[in-house]
């Protein structure tokens, strides 16, 4: 049986690129260099965790961390 009632984390890994936006709404084939985005102070991989005082909480916790980030334009 897992060991669903001990403490969990999650990691989530993000990879970060930034591409121009075309007139027609498209993106260009090109994205920032790691360069351009450390010259802006941000990093090509960003990383965050999350804790559960059990795997349920920390699934939880973990869904609502990912429901903050949901972008709709």
């Amino acid at each position: 049986m897992p060991d669903v009632n001990f403490p969990h984390y999650a990691q989530i890994t993000f990879f970060i690129d930034v591409f121009h936006k075309m007139s027609d709404g498209s993106l260009s084939p090109n994205k920032l260099t790691s360069a351009d985005l450390e010259s802006e102070g941000v990093a090509e991989k960003a990383i965050f965790g999350v804790e559960g005082f059990t795997r349920a909480d920390c699934i939880k916790k973990l869904k609502e961390s990912l429901a903050k980030l949901k972008y709709d334009e």
